[in-house]
């Protein structure tokens, strides 16, 4: 195996036209009234992550409006850098088989290799670095919002090994992705079972449907389908469950807003997650929540959105924490949550957000404690 390396810089890249970068489309091109429930996904700056592109919710275009914006379609292998925001700079993602087809955000500046000398995934693992991510962030302009552009991005010094090494490193490293992601897999399979029984017995009611029919609840032993009534009455909220009670969210927990982590505080190696609007953004050894953290997105495309963690936490100040009064209520009150439609408190157009106010105040109907510990 060759130990040759050679150096050189992705603006180098760029004039041998062995690269492209380009920002990605103006916030004038893309707009609020653009977006839709279904159809050509964009990739936000809240959606690049280290490495790879997170597993979260990204806004989506129609396909006429995609065709408008083609020059900014995505290909297998791009990568893409998060170019604003005191977090997110520096951070860049490949673009895997998930998002091939799809749009650029305008968040975003898109890399595009054509080279016989550079494999996307291992430049991808390259850039993922801490060398290149810290390169990148202290080179950022703006005091106030750190921004990239793509003259700084081309100055970017690159170590290269020879072909032969870059292809074993870019399987070794897909190796373990595919394991990571299949371990996610699962894992969301699991979460997606959880949910559905949580739907089916303190959403819907089912148990309480079947009793009051006089049918045992479906896949429930007795102990269990003891904890549900067999009978509904009336309230505020409609008919609900006998003897559950009429409330709301702060009746049970405490809406707290997060505070701002000073940038010097963020560290890759840190063992505790910084939650901001999206989720997760990054790690930390600071922090300001503890336990089952629940937060909520406050601020910006993704408010609303809940998340969760077992022990210590960072929450950010575009985020809020959702604490409940008595820790046995952790589980079932974000599972309650997740079943929210949270665009009834939504407010503001040009950037939507959440007040913790009106979380606090999201009308809700709980079972006896004993009830809601089993789950």
């Amino acid at each position: 195996m060759s130990s040759k390396w050679t150096q050189t810089t992705i603006g180098e890249l760029v004039a041998s036209g062995e690269a492209n970068i380009q920002t990605g489309p103006f916030g004038s091109q893309l707009h609020k009234h653009d977006y839709v429930d279904n159809g050509v996904p964009v990739i936000p700056t809240e959606a690049i992550g280290r490495g790879r592109i997170l597993d979260i919710e990204v806004p989506k275009v129609s396909t006429i409006k995609a065709n408008e914006l083609s020059r900014h379609c995505l290909k297998l292998g791009d990568i893409l850098f998060a170019r604003r925001g005191a977090q997110a700079t520096g951070l860049s993602a490949i673009v895997d088989e998930r998002y091939e087809g799809g749009l650029c955000g305008t968040g975003a500046l898109l890399l595009r290799l054509n080279s016989t000398k550079v494999l996307s995934h291992y430049l991808s693992v390259y850039l993922s670095s801490e060398a290149a991510f810290q390169w990148l962030r202290t080179r950022a302009v703006g005091a106030v919002m750190p921004n990239l552009n793509t003259e700084i991005i081309k100055a970017l010094p690159l170590k290269l090994p020879g072909i032969s090494e870059q292809r074993e490193l870019s399987i070794f490293v897909g190796a373990l992705d595919e394991r990571i992601a299949l371990l996610r897999e699962t894992n969301a399979t699991l979460e997606a079972i959880a949910q559905a029984l949580f739907k089916s017995w303190f959403v819907d009611f089912d148990p309480v449907h079947a009793k009051a029919q006089g049918i045992a609840p479906e896949g429930m032993d007795e102990a269990t389908a003891a904890l549900f009534p067999d009978s509904f009455e009336e309230s505020e909220l409609g008919l609900v469950p006998k003897g559950w009670i009429n409330g709301v969210v702060g009746d049970i927990a405490t809406i707290k807003g997060g505070k701002q982590l000073d940038k010097e505080a963020f560290d890759k190696n840190g063992v505790n997650p910084v939650f901001g609007g999206a989720g997760v953004m990054g790690h930390s050894n600071m922090s300001n929540a503890t336990g089952f953290v629940i937060t909520v997105g406050r601020v910006g495309a993704y408010c609303g959105q809940f998340f969760w963690r077992i022990g210590d936490a960072w929450v950010n100040n575009n985020a809020s924490n959702i604490q409940p009064n008595k820790a046995r209520d952790a589980a079932w009150l974000y599972q309650w949550l997740r079943n929210v439609n949270m665009d009834i408190i939504k407010k503001g157009a040009a950037q939507p957000f959440v007040s913790n106010g009106d979380v606090a105040q999201l009308k809700m109907v709980t079972p006896p404690e004993k009830t809601r510990n089993y789950y």
